[in-house]
């Protein structure tokens, strides 16, 4: 296992954004503290992804994986229309 399952992360957004641009931001390190937050931009888009910090320590690529996929993650970023999304281990929800 790698030291976190960020790379997985990315990974998987950058499959389900082709083209968007991928990126950690520290813009929200003061609102959201003990959760990473991951921004996708597709030009048109941008979508805001915050994870509980503590899911990088304690899954693997693959368990990181399997519950972006599980929770299709993609798909409630897109439903959400811009809403930042928090991802713990209780799933998924939209800030308001």
């Amino acid at each position: 296992m790698a030291l976190d399952s960020t790379s997985a992360l990315i990974r998987y957004l950058e499959t389900e954004f082709p083209g968007a641009r991928v990126r950690e931001s520290t813009q929200e390190a003061e609102e959201w503290p003990l959760m990473r937050c991951f921004r996708v931009g597709d030009g048109r888009n941008t979508y805001l992804l915050i994870v509980a910090s503590k899911l990088f320590a304690t899954r693997s690529d693959h368990q990181m994986r399997d519950l972006l996929e599980a929770g299709e993650v993609a798909e409630y970023l897109f439903r959400a229309r811009g809403s930042p999304v928090l991802l713990t281990e209780n799933g998924l929800s939209v800030v308001e």
